[in-house]
């Protein structure tokens, strides 16, 4: 849900939390962290690296690139929805530390 997302200010105080419980929880905090970092950048989101997999499987299957302003227009699609996704994630942010970090 749309409750459970969080930015950087709750990375920050999620890691906090994890360096009090030692080295290897804060370890396996990052890793998981850069694991879900890469997996997301993999989805065939316009403006993350997935897309370019889905664009050079459309030239694969046409034999040609799409025109550049299809391409332009699918990233500025892209670039609206990650503008929107950052701003639900800093409103969430900002209501959590307001509110106490009351995660659901």
């Amino acid at each position: 849900p749309f409750s459970t997302l969080g930015g950087p200010i709750t990375i920050a105080k999620i890691i906090g939390d994890t360096a009090k419980m030692g080295l290897i929880a804060l370890l396996s905090f990052t890793a998981l962290l850069s694991i879900n970092l890469g997996v997301i950048n993999i989805l065939p989101i316009p403006m993350l690296d997935g897309s370019y997999l889905i664009l050079f499987g459309i030239e694969a299957i046409r034999g040609k690139p799409l025109s550049l302003k299809t391409q332009e227009l699918i990233f500025k699609i892209g670039l609206a929805l990650i503008i929107i996704l950052s701003i639900a994630v800093f409103y969430n942010d900002i209501y959590r530390l307001l509110t106490g970090w009351k995660m659901p």
